[in-house]
């Protein structure tokens, strides 16, 4: 139960990345692209300061992703700190393989 409530804060936020993504794209046209750990003050996105997760999104594939941030966070038990959750704008979902497996679901 732990597991899915630490997991609900990822997708939360890639929920409100892809909404503040959408409306970047409506009034700038343009998509902002920011990697693991960089806030993406354009779009008014900052990474949580005590999230379990870090969050990036790609504009070559308009994709946001969550990726445990490090082995500090390893919420699942697996001892890796590298798996995750990715939402694409299309509402298409996926899963980040850690280095141990991947065995986060939505």
């Amino acid at each position: 139960m732990v597991v899915k409530s630490k997991l609900s804060e990822a997708t939360q936020q890639l929920y409100l990345i892809l909404k503040l993504e959408t409306i970047s794209y409506n009034s700038n046209h343009t998509y902002v692209s920011f990697d693991y750990g960089e806030d993406a003050p354009e779009i008014d996105f900052y990474q949580p300061v005590t999230g379990h997760f870090t969050y990036k999104f790609d504009i070559g594939t308009l994709t946001a992703s969550a990726m445990e941030n490090g082995a500090g966070h390893d919420i699942n038990g697996d001892s890796d700190g590298d798996d995750g959750l990715s939402l694409k704008l299309d509402g298409t979902r996926g899963v980040i393989s850690g280095s141990a497996g991947d065995d986060f679901v939505w």
